[in-house]
C-alpha cells in the first residue's frame, strides 16, 4: 500500500473510522481531485448520513453534482447548506457560479456579493456578472 496516496490512506481510515463524517468528507474531496466524481458523491452522502448538521459535506456533494452537469441537485445541496450555516462563504459562492450557468443572474448577483462580504473575490466571475447588475 502507498501510504502517501490520500486515497488509500482515507479509504484505510474509513475502514477503521466508519463513523467518522470528517474521513468520508475527506475520502469525497480526494476521490473528486480525481475526476472520480460517482465515488466522491457516495463518500460525501455516507458524510452527510453520519453528520446532516455539517454543511461543508452538502457543499461538497453540490459542487460533485454541479462537475457532473446536475446543476439542479448542486443547488439544492448548496441550499441545505445556507441552512445550516447562512454565512458560509463557499455555499455562496458557488450557488452564485451555478445560477449564473442557468443564466439566473439575480440570483448570482445575490450569493456572488453575499461570498464578497464573507472574504471570497473571484474576478472572472465579477466581471461576468458585473453587466447583469442593476444600474
Amino acid at each position: 500500500l502507498n501510504w502517501r496516496d490520500p486515497v488509500v490512506f482515507h479509504e484505510r481510515l474509513a475502514r477503521y473510522a466508519p463513523k467518522s463524517a470528517r474521513v468520508f468528507n475527506n475520502l469525497g474531496n480526494y476521490y473528486q481531485q480525481q475526476g472520480r466524481l460517482t465515488q466522491a458523491i457516495e463518500a460525501y452522502q455516507k458524510a452527510i448520513a453520519l453528520r446532516p448538521d455539517q454543511p461543508d459535506a452538502y457543499v461538497n456533494l453540490g459542487a460533485a453534482y454541479q462537475a457532473q452537469g446536475k446543476t439542479e441537485e448542486a443547488i439544492g445541496m448548496y441550499k441545505k447548506a445556507l441552512s445550516l450555516d447562512g454565512d458560509h462563504a463557499n455555499a455562496h459562492l458557488n450557488l452564485s457560479i451555478a445560477y449564473c450557468r442557468l443564466r439566473q443572474y439575480d440570483g448570482a448577483i445575490l450569493h456572488y456579493d453575499q461570498a464578497r462580504r464573507l472574504g471570497i473575490f473571484k474576478e472572472d466571475l465579477a466581471g461576468i456578472l458585473e453587466p447583469h447588475r442593476k444600474k
